[in-house]
């Protein structure tokens, strides 16, 4: 009821998120999200990252929204706001709903100026780590999208800089590994795609990756997911119209932007479960979906 009276007890609260009673702990976390604003966001949200590191299970679908929802209304700059959602994409990708991951996207799309820095980011938290789903599916979807500026520059600070071949192995490396699932397979297969385009319209790029794109596709023509098998026999077709394959594979008109609601925020889904019953993922606004033929193209796997 009294807010600044609370806030007075700040630190308090902030110690209790590591009690060792889990009432305490859950009664602090909600007084936390209680009591951040705009001039205390950077000090909780810093206390609820380091929480969200040691956190049972059990807090970190609600840790993750809250985290989010808090560097979304009151974020002090777009960089700050993006490190944070990257940050808990690397320690709790599993348990990101899905409203979360398509408002990081839309926010990514939206900033032109960070489109360079977060891709870097993500190609190397992708590198470290593919367990962290919301993170894969970040990660691939924005290198599809903006892969090509990991060539521009290095992509951390001792200066390394990255090939396409990298690149492309990064993406195989999704695929192959064991925490790979049919909507992770979807989102490489689109992201290979729009990549063999964005490395066609650099001088001498692309021939030796684009053969290399055309012969995993058709590794998944006659596999027994009908969405990943329509996606590579479209895919791989879509590859041999020199004429139209550019023009079909342009980056992406950015999603409308708009604020996450809480109320709209599933209250029990992580991105992992989000499969309805025709084959359409949709998150939050963006949908990567079966695409019907005769109209493939990357453009028709988000809305």
């Amino acid at each position: 009821m009294d807010t600044n009276a609370v806030l007075r007890h700040r630190q308090t609260i902030l110690a209790c998120l590591h009690d060792g009673d889990i009432s305490i702990r859950r009664r602090a976390l909600e007084l936390c999200y209680a009591l951040v604003n705009g001039q205390n966001v950077r000090l909780v949200v810093k206390e609820l990252l380091a929480f969200l590191e040691v956190a049972d299970n059990e807090f970190k679908l609600g840790l993750t929204t809250e985290l989010s929802l808090a560097a979304e209304r009151f974020a002090p700059d777009k960089r700050w706001h993006i490190d944070t959602v990257l940050r808990t994409l690397k320690l709790a990708g599993n348990f990101v709903r899905e409203e979360i991951l398509a408002s990081f996207i839309r926010l990514v799309c939206h900033t032109p100026e960070l489109q360079a820095y977060t891709v870097r980011k993500l190609y190397l938290g992708l590198g470290a780590d593919l367990s962290q789903e919301s993170l894969t599916l970040a990660a691939t979807w924005l290198i599809g999208e903006f892969g090509d500026v990991l060539l521009d520059g290095p992509v951390d600070e001792g200066g390394r800089a990255v090939s396409e071949g990298e690149i492309v192995d990064l993406l195989f490396s999704v695929l192959h590994s064991p925490y790979s699932n049919s909507l992770s397979s979807q989102f490489v297969l689109t992201a290979l795609v729009k990549l063999s385009a964005r490395f066609a319209e650099r001088p001498g790029g692309g021939s030796h990756e684009l053969a290399r794109i055309e012969a995993v596709l058709r590794t998944f023509d006659h596999t027994q997911e009908l969405e990943l098998q329509q996606r590579a026999v479209e895919y791989g077709s879509l590859l041999g119209l020199a004429e139209v394959r550019t023009g079909v594979l342009e980056r992406m008109p950015p999603p409308e932007i708009r604020q996450t609601i809480m109320g709209t925020v599933s209250e029990k889904r992580s991105v992992g479960s989000t499969r309805s019953t025709k084959d359409t993922v949709r998150l939050g606004g963006l949908s990567w979906c079966s695409v019907p033929a005769p109209s493939f193209g990357a453009r028709a796997h988000a809305s």
